[in-house]
């Protein structure tokens, strides 16, 4: 991470007047650091004063005074790569024209999701995960959001291991955290859905076959974050030449084992 965990981040703060800022990717830091030197800007969980930080790395955000304990937010310290995921997502639903507000509070909650998307019949949280916290907290959260109605979408910046991997049918390994974003869709199955800030694109594990302890045998396929689509794209079933890799690599598995 790039702060330390004392430190929260978000992209979205108050005005003295109450209207909204919410910090694109599109707004130039010239206008940024203007605004730092003329405007107040507070949380809109807590309402405390945030400091609007412009630096030529770090993608700029507000953040919470060092050691400043916000109710309102679940930070475990956030990266450059969580910021940018965030903002990615705020912008696409916004170029498809799906309603989404970007870090929305949620007062009987007590929970603030990354985004929280609005279609005819519901509201979706959004909720881009980029560090490894407890399976426990995970389920809370979502238990959380159930409670009012409401079922949650978890994203997780994709794993290293799954970016090295060629597109095709191969073997994965998943840990018990990651066990935690799949998702069980019909008629097409389990898949594994994440999504890469640095290259602007999500990837699919999809058709998971489980073999033995962690390992699964799946369909591995990209898609750029513009042509995404929402509800979000459901790849294909296996080709017929996709389904006798399947079996070679199922048959080979069965033969290390015996």
């Amino acid at each position: 991470n790039i702060v330390k965990r004392s430190v929260i981040f978000i992209l979205t703060a108050k005005q003295e007047d109450g209207t909204i800022v919410i910090l694109s990717s599109h707004m130039r830091r010239e206008q940024l650091r203007e605004w730092r030197s003329s405007r107040l800007f507070f949380c809109p969980g807590c309402n405390d004063i945030v400091h609007l930080k412009v630096g030529d790395i770090v993608i700029p955000h507000f953040a919470h005074k060092k050691d400043k304990s916000c109710s309102a937010s679940f930070s475990e310290g956030e990266s450059k790569e969580h910021l940018q995921g965030k903002q990615d997502l705020f912008t696409f639903f916004k170029r498809i024209g799906v309603e989404g507000k970007l870090e929305p509070y949620f007062n009987v909650l007590a929970q603030r999701p990354d985004l929280l998307v609005t279609n005819e019949t519901e509201q979706i949280p959004i909720e881009f995960q980029c560090s490894a916290i407890p399976i426990k907290q995970i389920k809370s959260r979502t238990a959380g959001y159930k409670k009012v109605g409401m079922t949650p979408i978890w994203i997780l910046r994709t794993p290293r291991k799954i970016m090295a991997l060629p597109q095709g049918v191969g073997i994965i390994q998943l840990s018990e955290f990651e066990k935690v974003f799949l998702t069980k869709t019909f008629p097409k199955g389990i898949i594994f859905l994440t999504y890469n800030p640095q290259f602007q694109g999500f990837h699919y594990f999809s058709s998971l076959l489980h073999i033995a302890g962690r390992r699964y045998i799946g369909l591995h396929r990209t898609l750029s974050i513009s042509k995404q689509i929402f509800p979000f794209a459901v790849p294909k079933n296996p080709t017929d030449n996709e389904l006798q890799s399947y079996a070679m690599l199922f048959l080979s598995a069965r033969k290390k084992f015996l």
